[in-house]
């Protein structure tokens, strides 16, 4: 029952910690335990017979208990195939705590807990999403997925993420963004983002689903709902060079002819799968060569290894992981003119130390008359 309610809060857009999604060989079970508890608000207590019988879970319980100061409420009860008598047995306080049961099925279960959590998204929610089964388990390194769903959407600002309750692409091209964050850290994070009193800061990155910009924060707007905050951004578009490169012009190198489609090609091989790879110093092939700097691109936009792969280095124990690497991609390769739309971009399963890459873009098309070229790619990055 965990491991479902945990998916399913994952699809409906709750940031959750639970131990196959973060543990993997090697770490310590009590200081995870510990860590996850301290940064979580809200702890889902599952009720079963398994409970009454394992050290650990009472262990976590003592925890959250712990953590309880009678302000507000931190235990959500769930009970799962038990009686109210199994529940006084084990602890009168406990059984004392408005539960909801498992007897109407799990998408029960779920608005219950985010009418406590979440009231504000139940409307939005009211019709869960019907389980696929190609939607992700987010564990860490081995999946068994495409690609994760929820109802919220992810965006990038900057070096941030954030899930998105909504996402507004205005006519006049500014996009206006609302954010609701679930912890302190995403909290600073989007103080950081307020313009000062000078004006707005420097330019930012932003990406959302297959578009992205380059964007100055120019308002932001910050409401309390209850006992959450909901965050306003609204986001100037830069027009400025982004999407400009190098790589328009035809390359002649060592006997054979390199097109602009052929070298943007190059350059989304290496921002989705390290292939080409970047040359060590010294390697005659690409090494030092106009065809290497026109796929490696100069200023702040270098391309000198996979985004998939670097994304995943640092974020690997994230359940979303994928999410991150997606939308840094995505920004690259609209940022470096490698390509105008993104028409597809799926990350898959991670197996063997590779994730399935599929991939379909369409390039900005040189003259009215001329139809645009599209670049795909469907095969394996290694990220080790």
């Amino acid at each position: 029952m965990a491991r479902p309610l945990a998916e399913r809060f994952v699809e409906v857009g709750l940031k959750v910690w639970y131990d196959e999604y973060t543990l993997t060989v090697g770490d310590s079970l009590r200081r995870s335990i510990d860590k996850g508890l301290a940064k979580s608000r809200y702890g889902l207590v599952i009720l079963s017979k398994h409970f009454f019988e394992k050290e650990w879970p009472q262990k976590e319980l003592d925890g959250l208990v712990a953590r309880e100061d009678g302000s507000e409420k931190r235990i959500l009860p769930v009970w799962h195939k038990v009686t109210r008598a199994q529940v006084v047995s084990f602890s009168p306080p406990l059984a004392d705590k408005l539960g909801v049961s498992t007897t109407k099925g799990i998408d029960h279960v779920v608005k219950e807990i985010l009418r406590a959590v979440k009231p504000e998204i139940v409307s939005s929610v009211s019709t869960l999403p019907t389980r696929a089964k190609s939607v992700a388990k987010p564990k860490p390194v081995k999946e068994a997925t495409s690609r994760i769903k929820s109802s919220a959407t992810w965006v990038m600002i900057g070096t941030s993420y954030f899930q998105a309750s909504s996402v507004k692409h205005t006519t006049e091209g500014n996009f206006i963004v609302d954010v609701m964050p679930w912890n302190g850290e995403e909290e600073a994070d989007l103080e950081s983002l307020r313009p000062t009193q000078y004006g707005p800061r420097t330019s930012l990155p932003f990406a959302v689903r297959n578009d992205a910009q380059l964007v100055r924060v120019v308002k932001s707007e910050k409401h309390f709902v209850g006992q959450s905050a909901k965050w306003t951004l609204t986001l100037k578009v830069e027009n400025g060079n982004f999407g400009a490169n190098g790589m328009e012009a035809t390359i002649n190198e060592n006997g054979k002819t390199h097109t602009s489609d052929e070298i943007a090609k190059l350059r989304a091989g290496r921002i989705l799968l390290n292939d080409p790879p970047i040359p060590p110093s010294g390697r005659s092939s690409f090494g030092f060569s106009l065809v290497e700097s026109a796929i490696t691109g100069s200023g702040h936009r270098q391309v000198k290894d996979s985004i998939i792969r670097t994304v995943f280095d640092t974020n690997k124990k994230h359940p979303n992981w994928k999410e991150f690497a997606r939308l840094q991609a995505v920004y690259l390769l609209r940022a470096t003119g490698t390509v105008e739309h993104i028409l597809d971009l799926t990350i898959g399963a991670v197996r063997a130390g590779q994730v399935s890459i599929t991939f379909r873009g369409r390039r900005a098309s040189p003259y009215t008359n001329q139809q645009a070229t599209i670049i795909e790619a469907s095969r394996k990055c290694h990220l080790d």
